[in-house]
């Protein structure tokens, strides 16, 4: 677990994400805001967000933003690298993933930050196809 932390360990505080101005302005009004002010919400009946994905090339700061999105919202933040939740039992990468999500309760409020979202994703190239049944089934699981 890890409560806003960079790679290297260290604190990076939201003013200091190194990120567009209009997608850290999006971030906090769809994670943020709603975490610290959920009577905003409440009054207008509307729900929040349960899941939000954040797509772009390796290096990014996909990742950084996410943590210091945690740190900002003083929310618990699990860090599960996606490919270890495939297991090779029927029923394990389920199990693996419910995991993850009961602890994420248990912490609540909490931010499950997937990474490596796309290794575990089946590439019809070379996957038999059981392999990416599989695959597919988790990514359902997941979301």
């Amino acid at each position: 677990m890890s409560t806003g932390m960079g790679e290297e360990g260290e604190v990076v505080p939201w003013a200091e994400v190194p990120a567009e101005a209009d997608l850290k302005t999006r971030m906090y009004q769809l994670v943020v805001d709603p975490v610290r002010r959920p009577e905003r919400l409440r009054r207008l009946n509307v729900t929040p967000i349960s899941g939000l994905l954040l797509h772009g090339p390796s290096g990014c700061g996909k990742t950084l933003l996410a943590r210091s999105v945690a740190r900002e919202t003083g929310s618990a933040a699990l860090f599960v690298q996606a490919p270890r939740l495939l297991k090779p039992y029927l029923g394990q990468s389920e199990q693996a993933v419910r995991l993850v999500f009961k602890e994420a309760r248990e912490l609540a409020p909490a931010i499950i930050i997937l990474d490596q979202l796309d290794v575990i994703a089946a590439q019809r190239s070379f996957a038999s196809s059981d392999d990416a049944q599989a695959h597919i089934y988790i990514y359902i699981y997941i979301l």
